[in-house]
């Protein structure tokens, strides 16, 4: 994903409204329209197969997550398993931390 597509300079021209880039897209409306309604529906049934309902369910639990090979030493050299541990705090018996402690409090002032 390039992170220029808001500033209507999208290189493929997808989230544009300039005429010039708008020729680059290959594609159709309709395709862009179905990548976007077809994305939850994996996302829900992923959820499911995870038996979870909703993404609140999974937000901070990085213990569902674990560091896969990718098949080549140059693709397997950053190590993110320090980013997934959970520490337990001293006298705290259970290793997933409460919902309250992984999920953002203030709400986005973003539009």
């Amino acid at each position: 994903m390039v992170r220029q597509c808001h500033s209507n300079t999208c290189p493929v021209g997808v989230c544009t409204q300039n005429p010039e880039l708008r020729k680059k897209f290959t594609g159709t409306p309709e395709k862009v329209v179905n990548l976007f309604s077809f994305t939850p529906k994996e996302v829900r049934d992923i959820l499911a197969s995870l038996g979870f309902k909703s993404l609140d369910d999974v937000v901070g639990r990085t213990d569902l997550l674990h560091q896969v090979s990718r098949g080549a030493a140059h693709l397997d050299d950053l190590d993110l398993n320090p980013l997934l541990v959970q520490p337990i705090p001293e006298g705290y018996r259970r290793a997933i931390p409460s919902k309250a402690a992984t999920k953002c409090a203030r709400r986005s002032t973003r539009r």
